[in-house]
């Protein structure tokens, strides 16, 4: 599966860093993402790193819709008129 060129992002606009990030594993069943950081100009060396540790751990899985437990703050507001 290719890597999604979308998650690329500048963190620091004042010193043009840029971060990738990639599946990494699940812990309790939710998706835990590995990122990783690059200077200026570094876009090809990034993507090359974060696609291959993606195609060599293929941690990336079809998500799953669980249904919802109840919310901590109690039901929602009911919605004004």
């Amino acid at each position: 599966m290719p890597l999604d060129t979308r998650l690329l992002e500048i963190v620091d606009l004042s010193r043009m860093e840029l971060e990738a990030t990639v599946p990494a594993t699940a812990v309790a069943g939710l998706p835990v993402g590995l990122s990783f950081f690059g200077r200026a100009w570094s876009e090809p060396a990034l993507l090359r790193l974060a696609a291959d540790f993606e195609q060599r751990t293929r941690a990336r899985r079809e998500p799953q819709f669980l249904p919802s437990g109840p919310s901590p703050e109690g039901p929602p507001a009911a919605p004004l008129r």
